[in-house]
């Protein structure tokens, strides 16, 4: 597999109705042997998705209970589609480590770098045949599922908790060498008092042979 993926989203709306009924969605996923091959797509489509028009940005007061303030927030108004506009995004990643490189143009629309980043993982890398095509998930089944796949994996049924190091510690274990030493080592004053009872011997031969 190619190391580099690219994904890229354009949705919107034919008509004005309700958020629920998403008229059209378009995604794309490109893989790219170099990051400058990817980097290229992602500013061609941008080039091609910035001449549709956006939504209308929606200005509204909120007020925040804990500092007792209010404040003006602006963003786009994702409900209020109008005919042709769209909305528009895509994500540069490293596909052999599993890592978003670069998140770009408007949003994307299944994910976010708000979300759970262990859902966008999900998303943007799991394999084709790691889950069956429209799984039903039991209650808590996807959340295991993304701690097993995308976190730490403590969960799975075979996990086996790795031994800590041991600190191995070295002993010095006495050869008796240190005893031999002992043993084999002449003090310095029985050294000298040797050179001088050798002295003494030569003196008394002179004296011998004098006389």
């Amino acid at each position: 597999m190619k190391k580099y993926l690219v994904v890229t989203n354009i949705w919107g709306k034919k008509e004005v109705t309700m958020w629920f009924s998403r008229d059209v969605f378009e995604e794309e996923k490109e893989y790219f042997d170099t990051l400058e091959e990817a980097e290229n797509f992602a500013w061609l489509f941008k080039e091609y998705a910035s001449v549709y028009p956006n939504p209308e940005k929606k200005t509204w007061d909120c007020f925040h209970k804990a500092d007792k303030y209010y404040s003006t927030k602006t963003k786009l108004a994702y409900n209020t589609f109008k005919p042709g506009e769209r909305l528009w995004g895509y994500v540069i990643c490293d596909a052999e480590e599993c890592k978003v490189l670069e998140w770009g143009g408007l949003c994307m629309y299944h994910i976010s770098k708000k979300m759970d980043q262990r859902e966008v993982k999900d998303y943007l890398f799991r394999g084709e045949d790691e889950i069956p095509k429209d799984y039903v998930w039991d209650d808590g089944e996807y959340e295991g599922w993304l701690q097993y796949r995308w976190g730490d994996g403590k969960n799975a049924l075979d996990y086996v908790e790795p031994e800590k190091p041991k600190k191995i510690k070295e002993e010095i274990e006495d050869d008796g060498s240190i005893d031999e030493l002992a043993d084999t080592y002449i003090d310095n004053d029985d050294i000298e008092n040797s050179f001088l009872k050798e002295e003494d011997k030569e003196k008394l031969k002179l004296l011998a042979d004098r006389w």
